[in-house]
């Protein structure tokens, strides 16, 4: 997933990234359960504001912020 990324200044950076779909496979394997675009979505927002440098963003990561989510009241 990471990987070396010229910038348009010609420096580089490594990048990591991670969508909808490796969201989703966690889902799919620690939870079986389909998550909505709008769950994916509150999933990368927990992991981006928990975000730490130490530990990064890893499989371990994502499946915490999906159990987050799918264990919030429901708003009615």
């Amino acid at each position: 997933m990471a990987h070396v990324h010229t910038n348009a200044d010609g420096t580089k950076s490594i990048v990591d990234e991670w969508g909808a779909d490796d969201i989703q496979s966690v889902a799919d394997c620690d939870f079986d359960a389909e998550l909505t675009p709008e769950q994916v979505e509150q999933v990368m927002d927990v992991v981006v504001a928990g975000y730490d440098a130490n530990i990064g963003i890893n499989w371990e990561v994502i499946s915490i912020a999906i159990e987050k989510v799918i264990n919030q009241p429901t708003k009615e």
